[in-house]
Formats: C-alpha cells, sequence, structure tokens
C-alpha cells in the first residue's frame, strides 16, 4: 500500500514538473519572440529612415555602412525595391537571390504595413524571423526593408 502511494506520488510530482516546465518554456519562448521582432522592427525603421530618394536605393548594393549596421545590430538586412528585386543583402550574394516580391512579409510591406513572419529560409536553409517595414518617399512606397534573424537557436 505504501509503495502503491508512493509511486503514485511520484508520477503526480513528475507530470506537474514537466507540465510547469512546458509552460515555462511556451512563456520564455513567446517573450524571446516579442522581444526579438520589437528589436528588428526598431532596425528595420531606422533604416528605412535613411534612405530618402530611389537613387539611396540604387546606390545600396555593395554598401559598406549597410553591411557593417547589419554585423552591429546582429540580424540579416535585406532591402528589395517595389517590384521585389533585392538590391542589398547582408548574408548573401543579390545576384544569386530571386525575386522576393511574393514573400508575405515582402507582400505586406509593399501594402504599407509593417510585418512578421515565421518561416523557412530557401537560401539559408534555417527558420528565420523576418520583420518587413515599407520605405516611402514623397508618400510612395519604393520598397522594403526588411530584418532577420536565425531561429535555430530555439527548438520548438
Amino acid at each position: 500500500m505504501y509503495k502503491k502511494i508512493l509511486l503514485s506520488f511520484i508520477a503526480i510530482l513528475f507530470i506537474s514538473i514537466s507540465a510547469i516546465s512546458l509552460r515555462f518554456y511556451d512563456t520564455a519562448k513567446d517573450e524571446y519572440y516579442d522581444e526579438t521582432e520589437m528589436r528588428l522592427l526598431e532596425v528595420a525603421e531606422l533604416v528605412a529612415k535613411e534612405i530618402k530618394t530611389i537613387e539611396d536605393m540604387r546606390s545600396i548594393n555593395g554598401s559598406f555602412f549597410y553591411q557593417e549596421f547589419s554585423t552591429f545590430v546582429n540580424s540579416r538586412l535585406t532591402i528589395i525595391d517595389k517590384f521585389g528585386i533585392v538590391q542589398f543583402d547582408s548574408q548573401a550574394d543579390v545576384s544569386e537571390l530571386d525575386n522576393h516580391r511574393n514573400r508575405p512579409e515582402i507582400q505586406e510591406a509593399l501594402k504599407g504595413n509593417q510585418s512578421m513572419n515565421i518561416r523557412f529560409s530557401d537560401s539559408l536553409n534555417v527558420d528565420m524571423m523576418y520583420v518587413a517595414v515599407p520605405i516611402s518617399v514623397n508618400s510612395e512606397i519604393i520598397g522594403v526593408v526588411r530584418t532577420s534573424v536565425d531561429l535555430s537557436s530555439i527548438k520548438m
């Protein structure tokens, strides 16, 4: 009888600790995602404000400033024109990247909205969090700034 009660107690204790651990993990992951999204949004907005003309957009490829800025903020930076053509990417050769116009976060930003998306990156072969903001010049959307980070450190 004592053994049966002890085994029941251990089983209940194990189930309780497991449930609490899973809940803690989910809460910590959600908080990490929220903080990461806010950081990426701030970075994207800063970059979008720096692009003031269409000429700024066209001359961005190979920019040392944006490459260094991306390293400093520890995130991938991609700048895409309104046609979906990548003008700058801090982690990939733009000549090897396909058109980004159909990416969900880009489509939403081209409508004038900020957006966030978590999905698999075909170019980097990892799960990424993407945040995109429109680049506006004289109330016209001329492109999108997208910032992203690798989420492989958080396994679901």
